[in-house]
């Protein structure tokens, strides 16, 4: 059936239509008759008719064609088209009284009133139904995302309008705070109180809550958000039915493009698989924890279930705020999660902190990375980026961590800036600590322009170019390779 109606033009829909309301006028006249006191039965009086049934037949189609109501969607039949099949019921309730009143039989104005009322009751509910049947027919052939709508002002009922007219999304109820609204019912769908949310989920098989309250707080979205989220629901928001027309101002609203759309290519999202089993049940320190490469580390290091993961960082701000995330990540997984506030260039603290939590892997993330800043303060790039390696390596080699992985940088490859040779100089320690120490697996990756990085050019791009330029390339032959903080 499914196929039958798809495989239907819009045009032989169209005719379908024409031929049930055309169907409709004498299923409406037999009704009337039957429902009103006639000296004949109903059946004699609809014969009696059959001679003026053609005119009033062909008017009411060239009315309907006219009107363009057969070519009404049914998932579009609201008030116009229910506008349109009044006026189409009250000149075919016309026109068949002017036909009686020539050609008989002989009927009392108040019929004609009932046939009409009748007639335009008919083709209304006859759209209902088909438009049920249908939908049921293509929820059975085609799988549908069950939705809940959490706000039933005036967004929310029109995405709900706009919703029922998706092939793939069904609009199932709304949940709304205010108290007035509860129990009513909406564009066919019943309002639920917040609190009901979780026996709504489970009763209809709802996976995704549409925020449709664009008025509220930001707070208050992110605390509802939360909620929802605690129970496994997908949450989206929509901006205002105003902001998306244009009555509004959407300039507030506008947040820059993500890093990532100038990758260029699609991202590699490659799972680590059985090299997930090296961090499995291991402590695990990662050291500048807090910087853009170090926190997604520390993401995927959780994903791999350690026991515990220690975090490195020399800046406070930046050690609370990944502390902070990764609290959230392990909340009852039982991952222990340390923050330690430190240099890696301190070699007591670095041997206190390896011993104190037995560190058996250990991932280098620390560096300076931001080549005109070590190039103008050539010192301390070289203490933080050499010797802050070669503490921390040695200092894992000495008290038996397993692995240590040093994140280096494609500038190493020849390098032609210091920050490029600091981070060869540390890969260099890293080589010999490795022929030194063969209980400890050394190694290192070197990572090219991570974009969304604090050390990525591109943030430096975008300021240029949004105070007019110029862009500073080194040349314009130059090419840059880029990879997400992901990758």
């Amino acid at each position: 059936m499914f196929n039958l109606i798809s495989a239907l033009s819009r045009k032989q829909k169209s005719y379908i239509f024409l031929a049930i309301d055309l169907a409709l006028i004498p299923l409406a006249l037999l009704f009337t008759f039957a429902v009103q006191p006639l000296p004949d039965p109903a059946l004699k009086t609809l014969i009696l008719m059959v001679p003026v049934l053609p005119y009033a037949m062909a008017v009411m189609a060239a009315m309907s064609v006219w009107l363009g109501l057969p070519m009404v969607q049914l998932n579009a039949y609201e008030r116009h088209a229910v506008t349109l099949t009044a006026a189409v019921a009250f000149v075919t309730a016309l026109v068949v009284a002017g036909l009686t009143y020539l050609f008989g039989p002989d009927l009392t104005p108040g019929t004609h009133v009932v046939f009409g009322t009748s007639y335009f009751l008919f083709l209304v509910a006859t759209r209902g139904v088909m438009h049920q049947v249908v939908m049921a027919i293509y929820r059975r052939a085609q799988p549908r995302c069950r939705v809940l709508i959490y706000g039933a002002g005036t967004t929310g009922t029109q995405l709900a309008q706009a919703l029922k007219a998706h092939d793939g999304i069904d609009p199932v109820a709304f949940v709304d705070d205010n108290s007035s609204l509860q129990g009513m019912t909406l564009v066919g769908l019943p309002v639920f109180p917040p609190a009901r949310i979780d026996h709504i989920v489970k009763t209809r098989g709802i996976k995704r809550v549409l925020l449709a309250m664009p008025s509220q707080s930001q707070p208050k979205q992110a605390q509802i958000t939360k909620h929802l989220q605690d129970m496994r629901l997908e949450v989206q928001a929509l901006p205002s039915f105003a902001q998306l027309i244009g009555e509004e101002a959407l300039v507030d609203k506008l947040t820059p493009v993500a890093p990532q759309k100038f990758l260029g290519r699609a991202a590699r999202d490659v799972p680590l698989q059985e090299a997930a089993a090296s961090y499995a049940g291991r402590v695990v320190l990662v050291s500048g924890a807090g910087g853009s490469i170090g926190s997604e580390l520390c993401r995927q290091v959780l994903a791999c279930a350690p026991t515990k993961l220690v975090l490195f960082e020399l800046s406070e701000l930046a050690l609370y705020t990944v502390h902070q995330e990764m609290k959230q990540l392990t909340a009852g997984t039982g991952i222990e999660v340390v923050p330690v506030l430190g240099s890696v260039t301190d070699p007591r603290q670095v041997r206190l902190v390896l011993n104190t939590h037995d560190v058996q892997v250990v991932l280098h993330a620390a560096a300076y990375k931001h080549v005109p800043l070590v190039e103008a303060n050539p010192l301390p790039g070289l203490a933080n980026n050499v010797f802050g390696t070669e503490t921390l390596a040695r200092a894992a080699a000495q008290t038996g961590v397993e692995r240590f992985i040093l994140i280096s940088s494609d500038k190493a490859v020849r390098p032609t800036n210091v920050m490029g040779a600091s981070k060869r100089m540390a890969e260099l320690i890293v080589q010999d600590l490795a022929s030194r120490h063969p209980n400890t697996v050394f190694t290192m990756v070197r990572f090219g322009n991570v974009l969304g990085s604090s050390g990525s050019v591109v943030p430096l791009f975008q300021e240029q170019i949004s105070r007019g330029g110029p862009v500073t390339v080194t040349d314009p032959n130059v090419k840059r390779y880029f990879m997400t903080i992901r990758e």
